[in-house]
């Protein structure tokens, strides 16, 4: 229908600028101007006469009122529209209504009038005389009441609704057929009940009335119906008979009373499933929605919960319907009905489907309330108390059952009574069975769920400690669980591996790559390595068995409660792993005897299951479990076997093999650690228990050989790994049990354990870079190799040796800024070497002092032994900076204590603590000390430890010189032995009185007799000894003249002695003892063969100046009057037997000599006592008529002038050119001739091949007032070829201790980048340098190192020997293209490898170099300006200059080394692969470009012809 909204095209909502708008559109485009056809004008027309009406909101709402009512089919007057109309324009709210006429006679609008306040007018439709419409009007809510009040007086009107006082029978359609008879007998029941029926339609009827009678009324109708009829109640609700009996009986009408039937049918009919259904539905109202689907047996569970059953309900409860629905679901839902009606208090007619279940379920009730459900009862405690926390809350049972910390105590429960076991995750059956395990902070609620109280917990027996994993092992074990999880055998992507571990891409790839030992990488994708896999397999069965013993102990704790209760006996059902919990949680308390009865039993079986049986504990609990009864005095075991037994089960858990499991480190260790406790150690005397230290001692081999690569760091030493402290406490527990039963074990078992240690040792210093820094780890390792240490063992003191030489180095590259100081003093106190490692040291001692400075309180005793420790190593100096801040805390002052004095003074280490005083400079402490001593009688060592801890203090403390006087006193009564005199003198070297006094003590014949023959302990003698005297300038006539006699027997017999060694024994005698023993010079100067090192020149002058003033010197000594008479009488006897002998020989052998004294009587008895058994060598010392050399007695006098002119003769003549005219040694030795004519030599044999100066450049220097010696030129031959026939050239020296390391080494390739070297004379010996440090021996001599590996070539010291030193024979300078201009000035091409230049001069020690003329200056570069040179010459566009920083720091500038990676040509090898590949790697070069060019030029190097 056209209508001024269409014509205008807006909608009937449209506003008036929405219609102006539509307006203005519609005329441009039917304007008569621009359209002159009809039809054009009249849509103009209809336009305009709709934008008229529009816009004029009095004619729109005329306008809209008339639409609406012709809308509805009406036709209203004008008074009516007007109605209307007045409404909508007062902004009144009016509605219409279609209802059927017949409800509006009478009419009803007074009494909705005022009941809604609204206002009411109806018309008919025309054309539809049943219906009418009526129009509200009124404010919103009046108008919403007055239609709800309309609507319900129409529903009242046709029964769709009951009346507020009565109710709406309604008849089924199958029981429409007897309507008739009903409407007939309707009057008859209206008069008997006293209500009002009326039908309101065919099948309905009201029924007006009180409520009981309307309801017999309806029961009546029901069974007129057969029961199907439904009955409407004022609140809407429609109910069946089954609905409305329950409606009845909740209501207390007492319908059964006053009826003679009910309102349901009979016992034999039962109502069927949509009954049911509605029936349990209405009955939990809210509770429980009545859909069709709805299952039976949930609603008959939430039926149960109510509080009272009415008769319908119980009939419905036993349905056929329910128990058939009930049959056929899942065992787990079924359990909530069972529950429900175990549960119920009302009396039913059980069925037999539910009777076995619910029989089941008392049984279990009964069983946990019994004694022998005490274990299952306290599980289940265990088991709520772990699901939920003590929080004094509710959580609720999905709460709790999700976490499945239930399952395991049901699996229990099932081994008792059969029921499904699925039923664990049911709410209502857990709830039940926990209402009989349930404590005192324990609640269960069957609806609500558990509730923990928040009380005071008590501390349980936890020793497993948390482990943090690495990187690697989280992979690891990420890898392990997708391994399990996929099918196949192929491995995992990286990017599967990375989300899933946490790890980016980038880290994931890295740690693959860079753990070989735990992954396998290939095309398929990543896998676990053997060794990986096993290590993550263990990890996860270490969790999952903490988590199970934290719930056994607890278990065990519940029962442990209950049982002391009950008589002396264990139920039958308690398991193996229960026994074990229970005999531990038995520990503390008083009721110990079942402890004994659960270890009987736990015993019992065979030693291999007893382990198996009790996990989840380990076989080291019931061994920590037997030690601490056996501490508190309660012993638990009654025959030593059944130690045995537990002994054997640790012994086999300990080994690690395929065939079966093992226990982790940590277990292994603590078991190994309780087998060294009472009463474990007290069966140790029988074999089978000592298994346990084989089996330890496997397992620790087994770990270092976990993987078959050895080039590879073990998991166990590896700082990628967590294993390392557990490794290192097994190892360190290892070697304190050993050391304790060596002695007892057999033969083939202790050589088990020494190989083990020997292996450990060895992989320990070849991996000491690659081994964790963790400081427990370290600390434990470092006690394993000192405990061995101990053991009189050779092979297990080199063992100790090389394990801590190994660690010595770990530490030394460690950080030990977080270290605790604990870790730090036991560190320390395992390394006590021969030759500690003095940077290891020193790096601790810094450590040390920034722990102690955050320090509140420092233990006296760890203190005292750390600085103790580096006393007796000799590097106290190493703490300055500590001790410093103990001074500042005051702890020296805690020292002063008795008890610590004590301590320290029977510890023996009192010396080292007050040299650590002296250097703090806590005098006042010190003095206190020392005054604690003074009046004490103490031993002569005591006092000599006392003043060498005060040495440096001697302006400082008065104490001093009282102890002096006091040790001075004793020597005099009971003289000392030689060790002891040698501490004496030095802590009284600083006191010349003392050391006077000290000198009739020094003569005494048990001193003289005690002096070393041994060369090594001869000369340490002699510098302890003899030195401090000589150095005070005091005599000691008949001690030198003993020690030179055993000088000259120790020279004698020594083929070869170091002229720096033999230089330093004849330093330690004054020139007045030379001058009083000429045959002492005379023999030393004898065995002086070569010159000494540069270094050592000085020395050596000075020496050959006191043999020449000691030739000037006339002896002048007192108190030897003696002495000189006993010479004479021996020189006497000597020479006058040996003419009468006869003979022309100018010798006598040392047998001879003998025999002439002890056979002449013309000797004082007093020599032999007074001297001792050497008393003719220490006569025949100071001889000077007769000469003994040490072997022989010569009958001449000694001549040491002569014998040093011959010795400058013989030195000469190894270097004939030395001689020169300036040089030239005066035939009459003066005092200061032997020194310069010293200087005058050529270098020292021992550098063969240093150049001297020329004579040119020296001359000037000899015309100066103390003339310097001229140095004559050595002209070097060249070598002619590099395949030469004759002895290789030196490259450098080693001088040591060590016969077998002491030579000449010549170059021998390259290694790891470096130049190597060979001992000349022996090719087994050499020298090269390894990743981190420089080493110097051979396989079978064993090796020295030197802890640094920086630069190109050895160090000259600084090694693990301190008496090793390297001298370079030549310097580093130019050869090859570089040396034009020097073969341009010598006329001769030069050859590649010569690095030594003809009249190069070499400075000796202490001189200025000489300048070298121009030619020299443009000749001599440095190694890195003619490397650089050589790149630039060698690369195209100086490309490999990139290059020179890594040839710098691998070949250390010096382009010599580079002809050594380049083999000879053959046909094999030609161009490219002549170049050695670790030159590649060493410099870093993959370009293949790049490698031409360094080929091509290193092998013109190598092949350049020679000159």
């Amino acid at each position: 229908m056209e209508t001024h909204y269409t014509t205008l095209g807006v909608e009937a909502t449209a506003s008036e600028a929405d219609v102006r708008q539509a307006y203005k559109t519609k005329c441009r485009l039917l304007h008569p101007d621009k359209n002159a056809d009809r039809q054009s004008t009249l849509a103009f027309q209809r336009l305009q006469e709709a934008y008229e009406t529009l816009r004029d909101q009095t004619k729109r709402c005329g306008y809209d009122t008339q639409l609406w009512l012709q809308g509805l089919g009406v036709d209203p007057d004008e008074r009516q529209v007007e109605w209307i109309v007045n409404a909508r324009s007062s902004n009144a709210t009016v509605i219409d209504v279609k209802v059927e006429t017949r409800l509006l006679e009478p009419s009803p609008f007074a009494q909705l009038r005022q009941n809604s306040g609204a206002d009411f007018l109806y018309l008919r439709i025309r054309n539809n005389q049943h219906q009418s419409v009526v129009f509200i009007k009124g404010s919103e809510q009046m108008v919403e009441t007055g239609k709800q009040l309309l609507l319900k007086h129409r529903d009242e009107a046709f029964g769709l609704a009951a009346p507020a006082h009565g109710l709406v029978f309604i008849v089924p359609n199958e029981m429409m057929s007897r309507v008739p008879l009903i409407q007939s007998n309707l009057p008859a029941l209206s008069s008997k009940h006293g209500v009002q029926i009326s039908p309101k339609s065919q099948d309905r009827f009201a029924v007006l009335g009180s409520l009981k009678s309307a309801s017999k009324v309806a029961a009546q109708l029901q069974r007129w119906t057969g029961f199907k009829g439904t009955i409407l109640l004022p609140g809407g609700e429609e109910l069946d008979a089954w609905q409305y009996e329950h409606y009845c009986e909740m209501s207390d009408l007492n319908l059964l009373q006053d009826l003679h039937a009910s309102v349901t049918p009979g016992p034999d009919q039962e109502p069927d499933s949509g009954q049911v259904r509605r029936l349990f539905a209405f009955a939990c109202a809210k509770k429980v929605t009545a859909e069709e689907n709805e299952c039976l047996t949930v609603l008959a569970v939430a039926v149960l919960s109510l509080n009272r059953l009415t008769t319908p309900l119980k009939r419905a409860l036993v349905s056929q319907a329910l128990c058939a629905e009930w049959s056929g679901l899942p065992s787990k839902d079924k359990a909530p009905l069972i529950c429900a009606i175990a549960s119920t208090q009302h009396q039913l007619i059980h069925r037999s489907e539910y009777e076995a279940m619910l029989k089941g379920f008392k049984s279990l009730g009964e069983f946990l309330t019994g004694q022998q459900g005490l274990l299952l009862r306290a599980r289940g405690y265990v088991s709520m108390k772990e699901a939920v926390p003590a929080d004094s809350q509710w959580h609720g049972w999905f709460e709790v059952l999700i976490t499945g910390k239930l399952s395991t105590f049901w699996l229990q429960c099932l081994e008792i009574v059969r029921l499904p076991q699925d039923w664990h995750a049911v709410p209502q059956v857990m709830g039940l069975v926990l209402q009989h395990c349930s404590g005192p902070d324990m609640a269960v609620d069957t609806t609500k769920g558990l509730r923990h109280e928040q009380a005071p917990s008590t501390a349980e027996a936890d020793n497993d400690h948390p482990k943090t994993k690495t990187a690697v092992e989280d992979v690891e074990d990420c890898l392990f669980e997708m391994s399990r999880a996929i099918a196949h055998s192929g491995g995992v992507s990286v990017h599967s591996l990375s989300s899933r571990c946490g790890q980016s891409l980038e880290q994931c790839n890295k740690i693959v790559e860079n753990h070989k030992l735990s992954f396998q990488a290939d095309q398929t994708g990543i896998r676990l390595s053997q060794s990986g896999k096993a290590r993550a397999a263990m990890r996860e069965s270490e969790r999952s068995s903490k988590d199970k013993r934290k719930l056994e102990h607890r278990i065990a704790m519940f029962a442990s409660q209950k049982l002391q209760q009950l008589p002396l006996q264990l139920p039958h059902t308690f398991r193996l792993a229960e026994l074990c919990g229970l005999m531990i949680c038995l520990e503390k308390q008083t009721h110990w005897e079942l402890a004994a009865v659960a270890f009987k039993r736990l015993v019992a079986p065979e030693p291999g299951k007893i382990r198996s049986a009790i996990v989840p504990f380990q076989i080291s609990h019931v061994m920590k479990s037997v030690i601490n009864y056996e501490k508190a005095g309660k012993k638990i075991y009654d025959e030593k076997e059944s130690l045995v037994a537990v002994l054997k089960a640790a012994s086999l858990s300990m080994l690690r093999n395929e065939s079966s499991s093992y226990v982790s480190l940590d277990v292994a260790t603590e078991c190994l650690v309780s087998a060294t406790q009472k009463p474990f150690v007290g069966v140790m005397d029988m074999t089978e228990p000592q298994m346990i230290l084989t089996s330890a001692a496997s397992r620790v081999a087994a770990e270092i050989a976990e993987d078959d690569n050895p080039e590879i760091c073990p998991a166990c030493f590896s700082r990628s790994y967590s294993s390392f402290f557990d490794f290192a406490k097994l190892c360190a527990s290892l070697a304190y049990f050993y050391s304790l039963v060596w002695q007892k074990m057999l033969i083939e078992y202790s050589e088990q354990v020494v190989q083990v240690f020997e292996i450990l040792a060895a992989a320990v210093e070849k991996f000491y870079e690659f081994i964790s820094s963790e400081q427990n780890g370290l600390r434990q390792m470092v006690r394993a190799f000192e405990l061995i240490g101990s053991v009189k063992d050779a092979r297990l003191e080199r063992a100790s040796s090389m394990g801590l030489r190994g660690l010595s180095r770990l530490l030394e590259i460690s950080k030990l800024d977080l270290w605790d100081f604990e870790n730090l003093a036991a560190v320390v106190n395992g390394f006590k070497l021969p030759h500690p490692n003095v940077k290891m040291f020193e790096k601790i001692g810094k450590a040390a002092a920034r722990v102690v400075k955050a320090m509140a309180k420092v233990s006296v005793d760890q203190m005292v032994h750390f600085i103790a420790t580096y006393g007796q190593l000799g590097i106290l100096h190493h703490l300055e900076k500590l001790l410093k801040q103990l001074r500042d805390k005051n702890w020296f002052k805690t020292l002063i204590a008795p008890w610590n004095i004590a301590k320290i003074d029977e510890e023996q280490i009192l010396p080292h603590v007050l040299a650590a005083m002296v250097r703090a400079q806590e005098f006042d402490v010190l003095q206190e000390i020392a005054e604690k001593y003074k009046n004490k009688d103490i031993s002569t060592q005591k006092i000599v430890a006392i003043l060498t801890g005060l040495s440096g203090c001697e302006d400082k403390l008065t104490i001093k010189s009282a102890f002096l006087k006091k040790l001075v006193d004793l020597c005099r009564t009971c003289p000392p032995e030689i060790k002891d005199m040698e501490q004496i003198v030095y802590v009284c070297q600083k006191d010349a009185g003392s050391l006077n006094t000290l000198i009739e003590i020094c003569h005494h014949r048990n001193i003289l007799e005690s002096i070393p023959k041994q060369w090594q302990e001869l000369t340490r003698c002699l510098e302890c000894l003899l030195g401090p005297f000589t150095d005070a300038k005091l005599r000691v006539p008949l001690l030198e003249a003993a020690f030179a006699s055993r000088l000259m027997q120790a020279l004698a017999q020594c083929s070869k002695p170091e002229p720096e060694e033999v230089v330093a024994a004849g330093l330690k005698f004054s020139v007045e003892a030379l001058a009083s023993m000429p045959a002492l010079a005379h023999a030393i100067i004898l065995r002086i063969k070569s010159l000494p090192k540069r270094s050592e020149l000085e020395r050596f002058k000075t020496f050959i100046s006191n043999i020449a003033l000691s030739a000037k010197h006339v002896p002048t000594e007192a108190g030897t009057a003696e002495l000189d008479a006993w010479t004479a009488a021996i020189d006497k006897v000597i020479l006058e037997e040996a003419s009468n002998l006869g003979t022309s020989r100018s010798d006598l052998s040392w047998s001879l000599v003998e025999m002439m004294t002890m056979s002449s009587n013309n000797l004082p008895m007093k020599i032999r006592q007074e001297l001792g058994q050497a008393w003719l060598s220490t006569i025949l010392a100071r001889s000077r008529r007769v000469f003994w050399d040490g072997l022989r007695v010569l009958l001449e006098p000694p001549r040491p002038t002569e014998a040093l002119r011959a010795m400058k003769q013989e030195l000469q003549g190894h270097h004939p050119e030395t001689q020169s005219p300036d040089a030239k040694l005066s035939d009459e030795v003066t005092t200061e001739q032997p020194v310069q004519a010293l200087t005058t030599t050529c270098s020292p044999t021992s550098s063969p091949t240093s150049a001297p100066t020329s004579v040119q450049e020296s001359a000037p220097a000899s015309a100066k007032q103390s003339p310097e010696p001229s140095r004559p030129e050595i002209e070097r031959p060249r070598s002619r070829s590099r395949s030469r026939s004759h002895a290789p050239e030196a490259a450098l020296t080693v001088s040591c201790q060590n016969p077998k390391f002491r030579g000449s080494y010549r170059r021998k390739g390259t290694r790891n980048g470096k130049a190597a070297f060979a001992k000349i004379d022996d090719e087994e010996v050499q020298l090269f340098t390894e990743k981190t440090c420089w080493c110097l021996g051979s396989p079978t001599s064993g090796w020295i190192r030197h802890p640094s590996n920086s630069g190109g070539f050895a160090p000259t010291e600084g090694w693990d020997d301190p008496t090793l030193r390297i001298s370079w024979h030549a310097p580093r300078v130019t050869h090859g293209s570089v040396a034009a201009p020097r073969a341009k000035v010598a006329n001769k091409k030069p050859r590649t490898g010569d690095r030594v230049l003809k009249g190069t001069p070499m400075p000796l020690v202490g001189e200025p170099s000489p300048s070298p003329s121009p030619v020299e200056q443009a000749t001599l570069v440095t190694p890195q300006g003619e490397l650089k040179q050589w790149l630039r010459s060698a690369s195209v566009d100086g490309i490999l200059m990139q290059y020179e920083e890594r040839l710098v720091d691998q070949l250390d500038g010096d382009m010599t080394f580079l002809p050594e990676f380049v083999c000879e040509a053959n046909s094999e090898k030609v161009g490219l692969a002549r170049i050695d590949p670790a030159f590649w790697e060493a410099i870093q070069c993959t370009k293949l470009a790049h490698k031409l060019q360094f080929s091509k030029a290193m092998i013109k190097l190598k092949d350049a012809p020679l000159a």
